[in-house]
């Protein structure tokens, strides 16, 4: 007769199964939902830089108007505040570049050179004339077309969603910083977005707008109180006048007489012969 193995106690083993399969379920939750958190920021962050390169498109790409509409725009996301002093986001202006205003650049009465951008297409074609083939500049190698078109590149740092996210991110080989907003991203261990846009300028370039402005986390000032006025408010009424020390305009003024509250007799039905207007008024 052979002998049966002797059994063995498998207690424990649905905790260990559980344990094996609940931490990978885990990991790529907490992984779907940071990656989640990141696509809302880049779109975010391309949606302020949007609105940065509208605002330097109509001010002659004026650095700090871009600067503080893309601060503004990204409220809404401002997750975090790096230390004092560490700048969090870079905007680089790729074009126009020193060579565009070499090429189809005037003097400023205000100093330097712009960039004129209008009437365009009459521009190129008197380049070409002029022997530029393709009316490109022999310095930019490029068009007046080009020449006015803004574009901006930003790369933002935001702080993760999940914990331990940033201990993992400081960990991450990114290679040497190449400025002081890569060397951020490294000793916070935030994730960079990066985002560009191109848009059509809709004032004159100028060339003494700087070509790269960054800062720290997003926050815009508010705008300044306007002081008291010491003035007495003319439209004063009431109690509001008593609070503040003074009577009220209609007072020494005789009051006026209560409106009659007696209703007023029905109207009676005009006759069929009258003209009823445009309002169908007639009695049957």
């Amino acid at each position: 007769m052979a002998c049966l193995p002797k059994h063995r106690p498998a207690r424990g083993a649905a905790g260990a199964e559980l344990l094996l399969a609940a931490v990978p379920l885990l990991l790529a939750g907490m992984a779907t939902v940071e990656l989640a958190h990141w696509q809302l920021t880049r779109v975010a962050v391309r949606h302020a830089l949007y609105e940065a390169a509208r605002a330097g498109a109509t001010q002659g790409a004026d650095a700090q108007a871009i600067a503080h509409a893309f601060q503004r725009a990204l409220l809404p996301i401002a997750g975090g505040a790096g230390p004092a002093g560490v700048p969090t986001w870079r905007i680089d202006r790729l074009s126009p570049t020193a060579a565009h205003f070499a090429d189809f650049g005037r003097r400023s009465p205000q100093g330097g050179r712009e960039m004129a951008h209008d009437y365009q297409a009459e521009r190129r074609a008197h380049d070409m004339a002029s022997g530029w083939p393709q009316g490109q500049g022999p310095r930019s190698h490029e068009d007046i077309h080009a020449a006015n078109t803004l574009v901006l590149e930003a790369v933002h740092l935001h702080p993760p969603l999940m914990p331990g996210m940033s201990a993992l991110l400081r960990r991450l080989p990114v290679g040497e910083p190449s400025d002081a907003v890569q060397a951020s991203r490294r000793a916070l261990g935030w994730f960079a977005v990066r985002a560009r846009v191109a848009l059509p300028m809709q004032s004159a370039a100028r060339e003494a707008a700087a070509a790269s402005v960054s800062g720290p986390s997003a926050t815009v000032p508010p705008p300044a109180s306007a002081p008291p006025s010491s003035a007495p408010d003319e439209a004063c009424a009431g109690l509001w006048c008593i609070e503040h020390g003074r009577p009220p305009p209609d007072a020494g003024q005789p009051a006026m007489p209560a409106p009659d509250a007696t209703p007023a007799p029905p109207r009676a039905p005009p006759d069929a012969g009258e003209a009823c207007g445009v309002i169908l008024c007639c009695a049957p």
